[in-house]
């Protein structure tokens, strides 16, 4: 979820990953199984091929399949939310939040003393909006309507089925000690908050469509 990492743009620099930490050789073989995963029928079946290649990969370069199995799950989003080829090509892509952050960079380049951390944001927050005139509807725009929906079904099924169990388990296995009002509206405010982000990303899915 875009909760969890921002998963859309991890699949090129996943990618990327694996291949700067094995022989030059293998970099293409490997990069191409990769991508072929990622463009598989279903997200399960990418799954079974990824970890495949990670068990091939144990065997000569462990650290390099262990890398591989890092966030696995988060990278198959796009390929789990049923996302149209169009858009995934974009999702799937880091280029867009490299290129905005590329702006930040320039704006602030001149900056020579950081006083604290709010003058870095504002600046950081100047060059978004520097960005953002840049900014051009990405390809498949049309279906980030769709993308909205999955989104809000998949918060509503997820965040709706872990808070429950979570809270299953405060009241029948932790001590009545830690079973106090607060700390069980303090887990309910936590949950209410991850929601929260998801819709928020939502919205603004909703707000780039209509723009």
């Amino acid at each position: 979820m875009l909760g969890e990492g921002a998963a859309f743009g991890w699949v090129s620099g996943k990618i990327r990953n694996v291949q700067d930490k094995l022989p030059q050789h293998l970099r293409g073989p490997v990069g191409t199984k990769m991508r072929a995963a990622y463009h598989a029928d279903s997200a399960l079946l990418a799954q079974a091929q990824l970890q495949a290649l990670a068990r091939e990969l144990d065997k000569t370069h462990p650290r390099v399949a262990a890398s591989l199995r890092e966030g696995l799950a988060e990278t198959l989003t796009v390929l789990r939310l049923g996302v149209p080829p169009t858009l995934a090509r974009t999702l799937r892509s880091t280029n867009a939040i490299e290129s905005m952050i590329g702006v930040c960079r320039q704006r602030s380049a001149n900056v020579k003393r950081w006083r604290d951390g709010d003058m870095a944001m504002r600046w950081c927050a100047a060059g978004m909006v520097e960005a953002g005139k840049q900014f051009r509807r990405v390809n498949g725009h049309l279906h980030l309507a769709s993308l909205r929906a999955a989104l809000e079904r998949e918060a509503a099924e997820s965040v709706g089925a872990t808070c429950h169990d979570d809270l299953v388990f405060m009241w029948s296995d932790r001590p009545r000690a830690r079973r106090s009002p607060a700390r069980v509206a303090d887990l309910i405010a936590a949950f209410g908050a991850r929601r929260a982000g998801l819709r928020l990303a939502a919205a603004a899915i909703s707000v780039t469509a209509a723009g």
